[in-house]
């Protein structure tokens, strides 16, 4: 029986206690702490090189996927505990070549461990990274024209800010009506001839003498 045992015994992982009792691993998930053993049984004493990890190798060590397994190494790497060292890219030969990391808790080519997990601030890890603010691009503001009961706050509430403009008032657009009434300078007058009273032009008569005139009929 210890014969047996003693088959089984090979190399071995060693995961330190005092990594493991640190804030930063307790705030890391249980995934990532998977993952770190996992980059931990990679790492070679004897050249105390990097470890080659890929999201996709990654996502097969723990039957997640790529971009569970993305977070994963972003979580490790923010709390400390692995340092990108070079990012993945294409080979010569048409392979793709992993992203090497080193871990903070082991020697490296010679140097000691750096052990950045204990110098973790405190900030939890986010997926998401807070927008900045745009200060290269201006912004205007639109001129309002309200004339209502609170109309005073906005615009005090625009100069406070720093962001308050003149404008100009609001115009009103002429009508049709007013733009034909703007263009005339003068009475428009007709230039049609006028309606010729009753019996002159070519209804017109004999003269009319008013001393002959009468209520007689004329004698021949």
């Amino acid at each position: 029986m210890r014969n047996d045992l003693r088959k089984l015994r090979t190399t071995f992982t060693p995961m330190y206690r005092g990594a493991m009792k640190c804030p930063a691993w307790q705030a890391m998930k249980p995934a990532a702490r998977a993952l770190n053993l996992e980059m931990k049984a990679l790492y070679n004493r004897d050249s105390e090189g990097p470890v080659y990890m890929s999201a996709r190798h990654a996502a097969k060590l723990l039957g997640v996927d790529t971009k569970t397994a993305v977070s994963l190494l972003k979580q490790n790497e923010h709390y400390g505990y692995t340092v990108k060292i070079a990012a993945g890219y294409l080979g010569t030969n048409g392979r793709g070549m992993a992203a090497s990391w080193r871990l903070t808790d082991e020697p490296y080519q010679g140097r000691p461990a750096t052990l950045d997990f204990i110098r973790w601030d405190g900030t939890p890890f986010s997926e998401t990274k807070p927008r900045r603010k745009n200060s290269h691009r201006p912004v205007g503001v639109a001129p309002t024209y309200a004339r209502g009961k609170n109309s005073h706050r906005a615009h005090r509430k625009a100069r406070k800010n720093g962001l308050s403009q003149k404008t100009d008032p609001v115009g009103i657009t002429p009508t049709h009506l007013d733009a034909l009434h703007s263009q005339a300078s003068e009475p428009v007058v007709s230039k049609a001839e006028p309606v010729p009273a009753f019996g002159i032009g070519h209804n017109e008569g004999p003269a009319w003498d008013d001393e002959e005139a009468s209520c007689a009929p004329h004698e021949k």
